[in-house]
């Protein structure tokens, strides 16, 4: 059985997609391929290059806070994930989509073209950061001339790569955008209309997936939360513990 999954975007909640793997192989469930996006690509080449969920998660939790970012003095974003960039660099061995030990596929957005590429092979650095380089909080990656941004703009649940290469595909969503009380600063209000618009986006690739999995519990969570991974792990992992039956039923059918 070749299984795929595919990871959505989410920023510091995609930690819980950490969880949902510890519990997948838990059960014995391993996906020879990965379909990512943003937050979920961070996550994505970590586990693609051998290192367990739990490494993983010591890494972003490490790596992943707010201090970590530069501020940008390049116009269309006001911080730079370099430090970020340095860290991958840094503790991946691997440079190239070719010696990744699971197969990885990340989507980044060209920005000038409003359009969606999909990239599998050469260097996988530069397309991990564009991919979860959120528009106006990071400045546009640089790749082959072209100006990128984050992939969830225009498809944030990057199923279409696993379509006809997969006979099972497991979906982890964490991107839900739930009723808020009442209404925050500019900046969380433009975050907000952002996320809607790419929420809507998204439902009818989930149907699409054999199994689909998304941890509730997670609005609870900012955007540069990543401190509190081990909390956000946790929920995924219990999750996919609770969702065992139906797991297994989807696998099979």
């Amino acid at each position: 059985m070749n299984t795929g999954i595919v990871f959505s975007g989410g920023a510091a909640k995609c930690i819980a997609q950490l969880g949902v793997l510890k519990g997948l192989e838990e059960m014995g469930v391993k996906p020879e391929i990965i379909s990512a996006v943003s937050g979920g690509a961070l996550i994505a080449v970590l586990y693609a290059s051998g290192l367990s969920p739990a490494q993983s998660l010591e890494l972003i939790v490490k790596n992943g806070s707010f201090k970590f970012f530069f501020p940008s003095t390049k116009a269309g974003g006001l911080f730079s994930m370099s430090r970020i960039e340095n860290a991958y660099n840094e503790v991946l061995k691997e440079k190239e989509f070719k010696d990744l030990k699971i197969k990885l596929v990340v989507n980044a957005t060209d920005i000038l073209k409003g359009e969606t590429v999909y990239f599998s092979t050469g260097p996988f650095i530069k397309p991990i950061m564009a991919s979860a380089s959120y528009p106006a909080i990071f400045e546009p990656v640089k790749i082959n001339g072209r100006s990128f941004l984050d992939g969830g703009i225009t498809n944030n649940f990057p199923v279409e790569p696993l379509i006809g290469k997969c006979t099972k595909i497991i979906g982890v969503s964490v991107g839900r955008v739930y009723p808020m009380d009442r209404m925050g600063s500019v900046n969380k209000v433009i975050v907000r209309s952002l996320e809607l618009a790419i929420n809507e986006g998204d439902l009818h690739r989930f149907k699409l997936c054999n199994v689909f999995l998304e941890p509730p519990g997670l609005n609870i969570f900012g955007m540069f939360d990543s401190d509190k991974g081990k909390e956000i792990f946790k929920k995924g992992y219990e999750y996919t513990l609770s969702m065992k039956n139906e797991i297994e039923k989807g696998m099979k059918d």
